[in-house]
């Protein structure tokens, strides 16, 4: 066999183990995301939203939202449902929130700090190059569509 043969067949070979370590590498990769909490949003009875040192209160009252300012019922029905939802985004990227710089996410001071009962959410700016917004929950900020955002800034 000539040496330009035999060098084919090796390259070839090569070739073929990097796309079977490719192949392996991306089936290993989760078909779905875990949502950035397990918050079972038909329990929630409060939803508070901090933003721009205004605060926005809704509460749970029998079947109804209302606005705890006001004491009348919300305007748009299914704002606290968006709101509740933004608790069940897919995590699509997530990371130790101690080992960063909190103002580089937008999150120290956070755009928005949404409580839902006890569960506080920090809602910091949009990543540049992907788009996602960093959500911090605990120790842990996560990359989540942005898709919900604006109903953080919707008044009730």
């Amino acid at each position: 066999m000539s040496p330009v043969i035999r060098a084919n067949w090796l390259l070839l070979t090569l070739a073929v183990l990097m796309g079977l370590t490719l192949y392996a590498h991306y089936r290993q990769q989760p078909d779905s995301y875990l949502p950035i909490t397990d918050l079972d949003s038909s329990h929630v009875q409060r939803i508070e939203i901090h933003h721009q040192g205004k605060i926005t209160l809704l509460q749970h009252k029998g079947s109804n939202w209302i606005d705890a300012r006001s004491g009348s019922p919300v305007e748009d029905p299914s704002l606290p449902a968006n709101l509740l939802h933004i608790a069940q985004l897919p995590s699509l990227y997530h990371f130790s929130a101690n080992a960063h710089k909190l103002q580089e996410f937008g999150l120290k001071p956070p755009r928005f700090r949404l409580k839902l009962d006890e569960l506080i959410l920090l809602v910091g700016d949009p990543d540049p190059a992907s788009g996602l917004r960093y959500v911090q929950m605990g120790d842990q900020i996560h990359l989540v569509s942005d898709s919900y955002t604006r109903y953080l800034m919707q008044q009730p």
